[in-house]
């Protein structure tokens, strides 16, 4: 008895208790390219750890399908400088979509959890079907042991047509956010507004009165109606 509880202490001693590890969710790892310039293709694996227990109640999970305008919604605890902290949408080559920040709903200088919302700084559309959404403590520090990132794989349920299929009949579109559908290029300060996220679907072509406007279907003017 007493060598068979000896083993058991030299084995944890040795060995160490067993460990579990946390749920992983896939995320899309873009295409590198080998010296020899061969490229391999996209593949998905599981990165491990991919939750923080400072970050709960996300309105976003694993493979959700999300649509415009992506909002995103939580809590979150200890990740707060200056009550934000980064957020990006990424494609499933790793191209930066949408880039924004998680905005503390309350008093952020707390140790317990605060609810946040996402406002995005920068608006563009998807052109994959899936991406990945990533979540970044904000770390003013220079010790990344600090560091905490969540990463969600997300599918999109609709990639608009590119911005040169969108026009037509001498149309251009432009300004900051692509919100503006007019016969000759503008330029716009970049203040970001919810509702041009409408627009990343609209057809930009002359109307009746001849002029370049956007062709604004039911769908369209449901979306504009959410911001009125």
């Amino acid at each position: 008895m007493f060598v068979a509880l000896l083993a058991i202490i030299l084995g944890i001693v040795l060995f160490g208790l067993p460990t579990t590890q946390p749920p992983s969710i896939p995320i899309v790892i873009a295409p590198t390219s080998s010296p020899s310039g061969e490229v391999t293709p996209s593949t998905t694996v599981d990165i491990i750890p991919v939750t923080s227990p400072n970050l709960r109640n996300l309105n976003i999970g694993p493979n959700d399908l999300l649509s415009a305008p992506y909002e995103v919604t939580g809590e979150a605890k200890l990740w707060y400088f200056e009550a934000s902290f980064p957020v990006k949408l990424l494609d499933s080559a790793g191209k930066e979509i949408r880039v924004g920040y998680g905005q503390a709903q309350g008093d952020w200088m707390t140790t317990e959890f605060v609810p946040f919302k996402v406002t995005w700084t920068s608006t563009g559309e998807p052109t994959t079907a899936t991406g990945t959404l990533v979540l970044q403590k904000d770390n003013p520090s220079d010790l990344r042991e600090l560091d905490e990132m969540v990463q969600i794989s997300v599918r999109f349920d609709a990639v608009p047509l590119q911005a040169n299929a969108r026009v037509s009949n001498g149309c251009v579109i432009s300004g900051c956010s692509s919100q503006v559908c007019s016969s000759e290029e503008v330029t716009t300060d970049c203040m970001y507004r919810e509702e041009y996220s409408c627009y990343q679907k609209a057809k930009c072509e002359r109307q009746q009165n001849g002029k370049c406007e956007w062709t604004l279907t039911a769908d369209i003017n449901a979306c504009l109606m959410q911001y009125e």
